[in-house]
């Protein structure tokens, strides 16, 4: 049984910064190090959910003692309301800027990855690193692309590199918080937009309201968490299958 502590954070220090390595059908692919790429999207995952956290907790404290708030007809000469709409404003300004970090980061690990378990001879993965970059900007195809193009980095990254048939690395399954990952993403990005539809009506009571901004602010969170646990836990895995200096070799 392993004695490793899976809540512990990766350890990177082992991580080569470069390994080269051809994959056994031909294809040319180098190993090289997500460290770099795996801190950058971490620590911009975890701030994300700290704004929105901020955000969607000072919004509901807004919302509940500020009169007028919804309306936009307040007195910014209270120091109290002064506070809370500028805690508002950075909150959401972090926000925008770290979305857009998400957007370029994640996109860039998820290529890398996929190189990377190619130059140490993973066959049969289904897309290529292009592809699995691009998938997040394509509509329709980027509400499930993404999840099935990160299952296989992480089976493909955890795959037994002394196995002897080319599709050993698709079992056993990729583990299930990575379908919780991408659900909570999916359904925190819908109740996100309901919320803002329904900020702009009247008819809307503030309770129902709260209610759908605190659980889209719940799921946001546990995605993005998610998604930094995830990251982490595959550059580990690709590091220590780097430093095991073994690349299959199937019996063609």
């Amino acid at each position: 049984m392993s004695t490793e502590n899976p809540y512990l954070s990766p350890d990177f220090s082992a991580d080569p910064t470069q390994y080269s390595a051809q994959s056994p059908n031909g294809s040319l692919y180098t190993y090289k190090s997500l460290t770099g790429l795996t801190w950058w999207a971490r620590i911009s995952l975890w701030l994300t959910a700290v704004s929105v956290l901020v955000f969607s907790l000072t919004d509901l404290i807004a919302n509940f003692t500020v009169a007028g708030y919804r309306e936009g007809e307040f007195d910014l000469d209270n120091g109290t309301i002064l506070f809370l709409v500028v805690l508002l404003a950075l909150s959401a300004l972090g926000i925008v800027f770290l979305m857009l970090s998400n957007i370029i980061a994640i996109p860039m690990w998820m290529y890398r990855a996929n190189a990377n378990v190619r130059a140490l001879g993973t066959q049969g993965v289904t897309y290529t690193p292009g592809w699995t970059a691009g998938y997040w900007f394509i509509p329709f195809l980027n509400l499930i692309r993404p999840f099935q193009a990160m299952k296989e980095i992480y089976q493909a990254s955890a795959a037994d590199p002394t196995a002897t048939t080319h599709d050993a690395w698709k079992l056993p399954d990729a583990p299930s918080y990575i379908g919780i990952w991408w659900g909570t993403w999916i359904i925190g990005n819908i109740l996100a937009r309901v919320e803002s539809r329904m900020v702009d009506s009247e008819m809307v009571e503030l309770p129902l309201l709260a209610t759908v901004s605190v659980v889209g602010t719940i799921l946001t969170i546990v995605s993005a968490l998610l998604a930094a646990k995830i990251i982490g836990t595959v550059n580990q895995l690709q590091i220590k299958r780097v430093n095991s200096g073994v690349v299959n070799q199937w019996n063609e």
